[in-house]
């Protein structure tokens, strides 16, 4: 018996099913999520030069450092960024250099589609969510704002190749 082109992709795609069904549950992170596309180096598109740069974690989920750069050369703003899951939960955390007594700030993701992802915390005076959405494989969009959708900040990034 022949197997046709469909059902060859059919029969792939079952394997995969199983083989990834058979993890055990800490195996289960973010490097199964679209997030990954956010993986790379981005440059803030606007009037502040600002960088983002993502790599996935062998542990789980995303790290990421953050920064702009002002017209002399000096780094005025920078942050260790992680996306993370903890238990059954997806969380974005930053700990931004010289801000909360260095502590890191921990956001839930609350929301999430194949292109964007809702980051929260409602206690963290501002920003208190962080919405991160992909257009393109080489345009995001990521805003800061407090919870009512006010004080919003958006910043439009272009993968850097």
């Amino acid at each position: 018996m022949t197997m046709n082109k469909n059902q060859a992709i059919w029969s792939a795609f079952m394997l995969l099913m199983i083989l990834g069904s058979c993890k055990g549950p800490d195996e289960n992170n973010a490097r199964n999520l679209p997030i990954l596309n956010l993986v790379g180096t981005w440059e803030s598109t606007g009037n502040t030069i600002f960088y983002e740069s993502w790599e996935s974690s062998p542990d789980s989920g995303l790290t990421g450092y953050a920064y702009s750069i002002g017209q002399n050369g000096d780094t005025m703003f920078s942050e260790k960024l992680q996306i993370v899951q903890i238990h059954d939960s997806m969380y974005y955390q930053a700990k931004v250099y010289r801000q909360n007594q260095g502590r890191i700030i921990r956001f839930a993701m609350v929301e999430q589609s194949s292109n964007q992802w809702i980051f929260e915390n409602p206690s963290h005076d501002y920003p208190n969510r962080i919405i991160y959405r992909i257009e393109n494989d080489s345009i995001l969009h990521t805003r800061v704002e407090n919870m009512l959708g006010k004080k919003s900040i958006v910043f439009r990034f272009r993968k850097l190749k």
